[in-house]
C-alpha cells in the first residue's frame, strides 16, 4: 500500500508544485487517485452486502425501482425488438448452415 499510494502521491505532489506543470506527466501520476478504486469498490460491496446497512434495499427503492418504473415500457419495447432481430439472425444463420450442409453432403 505504501509503495502503491505513497510514491505516486509524492510524484503527483512534485508535478503539481512545479511551476511548469507538464499536463501529460501530471495526469500520469494522478491516475492513482481516481479515487482509490479498489478500496471504494470494496466499501461499496460491504455497504450493499451487510445486513445492518441494508444498502441493497436503499439502492433498490431509491434508484433502481424508480428508474425501471419510469422506463419500463421503453425497455420492454427494446427487448422485444432485440428478440425479433435475434430470431431473424438465428433463422438466417440456420438457413445458411443448412444450405452449406446440403452442398457438402450432396
Amino acid at each position: 500500500m505504501a509503495f502503491g499510494y505513497a510514491y505516486p502521491a509524492y510524484e503527483c505532489f512534485k508535478v503539481a508544485e512545479n511551476s511548469r506543470t507538464d499536463t501529460v506527466q501530471f495526469l500520469f501520476w494522478c491516475r492513482y487517485w481516481l479515487p482509490m478504486y479498489s478500496e471504494a469498490k470494496l466499501a461499496l460491496f460491504i455497504y450493499l452486502w451487510h445486513p445492518k446497512t441494508k444498502g441493497t434495499e436503499y439502492v433498490y427503492h431509491c434508484f433502481f425501482r424508480p428508474f425501471m418504473a419510469k422506463h419500463e415500457t421503453g425497455i420492454d419495447r427494446n427487448l422485444l425488438e432485440m428478440r425479433v432481430q435475434a430470431e431473424e439472425i438465428a433463422l438466417i444463420y440456420w438457413q445458411k448452415a443448412a444450405a452449406y450442409g446440403q452442398t457438402k453432403i450432396f
